[in-house]
């Protein structure tokens, strides 16, 4: 997004500006490597946790929890990991960079 915004800049010191940059989907702030994990972890998005009840008679209920948890920290790793792979393999079977381009 720095990138577009320095883009902007140059837009505006040129005259001709039309409005700021719209985005589908609201950009958050960059709280570095050990925040974004913890806003990962902790804050964002909803997961459903079993609370058991009662003593006698077991009575399982699910409660919402704000965050994902490990487990969503750890499958967003495995997703970028996997693109990462993909990427690689297709660099590999393409012959390296021959052509020098992106893909």
């Amino acid at each position: 997004m720095a990138v577009l915004k320095q883009d902007t800049e140059i837009v505006r010191e040129q005259g001709t500006w039309e409005g700021d940059i719209q985005t589908i989907v609201k950009i958050g702030a960059y709280r570095g490597v050990v925040g974004t994990m913890w806003l990962i972890v902790r804050e964002e998005g909803v997961r459903e946790v079993p609370v058991i009840k009662g003593k006698g008679k077991v009575k399982v209920t699910q409660k919402e929890m704000k965050g994902q948890g490990l487990p969503g920290l750890w499958r967003g790793w495995r997703v970028g990991m996997w693109g990462l792979v993909g990427m690689w393999s297709s660099r590999m079977l393409n012959g390296g960079s021959v052509n020098g381009g992106e893909f």
